[in-house]
């Protein structure tokens, strides 16, 4: 057994976590009324350093597929693959942009979505590039502007956030291994905390338990015939099992009959004094 721990008080460099990352609102975003607040979860900004009506025409015709636009801004999606092991199974998920004259660009994923859904499968870094810093990076490329800030992130979801951390456990392919765990433990006020699993083995029904998901040795998740599953850490009753200050313990366990590629991601937002 490969065990983990990351605590939040001392990121190790060595693991895979993108840690202590401050997420707050540019205030103008925030503040514009044509930003869809009430729609918007989890986001990735960014500040522009120009935008113009040419900018505009190239997110319409070569970047979104769809778009609604008026003068000062454009709402559009971007259909992804957050992951894409083989042809049959590619994870497609809408993110929404929001693109607006006074420079702004902000990409997000809905509030009704969870939120670990910005797990970027795809990347060598995952951690280090999030579907929505992914998408960001593709919309400047294509429309043709550049940045004036980083990436930062926002809950639109839980306003008092201040932090988010992304931990991901996973096996190596060819690997024996069939269980690997972490620790976790978070400082402050946990507001949100979800998990994603992906697997890559078999078809339709034969991924039936090629993983699964336990919180402190309770079962969360299998993977009933879908290779990529998300949902959040809550019990039966809606409530967070996170609870702040405590040790929590993450497994992840694979079948044993065949060495496929398996992983894990939690995603927490949370808000420290």
């Amino acid at each position: 057994m490969k065990t983990l721990q990351k605590r939040f008080g001392s990121i190790i460099a060595a693991f895979a976590v993108l840690g202590f990352l401050t997420i707050a609102p540019a205030a103008s975003v925030q503040a514009a009324t044509t930003f869809p607040v009430g729609e918007a979860g989890i986001a990735a900004y960014v500040k522009l350093n120009s935008i113009s009506q040419a900018n505009f025409d190239l997110a319409t015709q070569q970047f979104f597929n769809s778009a609604t636009a008026s003068s000062t801004y454009m709402i559009g999606i971007k259909t992804y693959n957050a992951a894409d092991y083989n042809t049959v199974f590619k994870d497609p998920i809408d993110i929404h942009f929001y693109l607006g004259a006074n420079g702004w660009l902000v990409a997000y994923l809905l509030k009704d979505e969870i939120s670990s859904r910005i797990v970027n499968w795809n990347s060598d870094q995952p951690l280090n590039n999030t579907l929505l810093q992914a998408a960001i990076n593709d919309a400047t490329s294509t429309i043709g502007v550049s940045a004036s800030s980083a990436i930062n992130y926002y809950d639109f979801s839980h306003p008092t956030a201040n932090k988010m951390t992304l931990v991901r456990e996973s096996f190596a392919e060819g690997s024996t291994s069939t269980t690997n765990d972490f620790d976790v433990t978070v400082p402050g006020s946990v507001l949100q905390a979800s998990w994603a699993v992906a697997c890559a083995e078999g078809t339709g029904s034969t991924y039936t338990d090629a993983a699964s998901l336990s919180f402190d040795d309770n079962g969360i998740a299998r993977s009933w015939g879908n290779p990529f599953i998300y949902g959040n850490f809550v019990d039966n009753y809606n409530n967070n099992y996170f609870t702040a200050n405590i040790d929590h313990k993450i497994t992840l366990t694979r079948r044993s009959d065949a060495n496929y590629y398996a992983a894990t991601a939690t995603l927490l937002i949370y808000k420290t004094n």
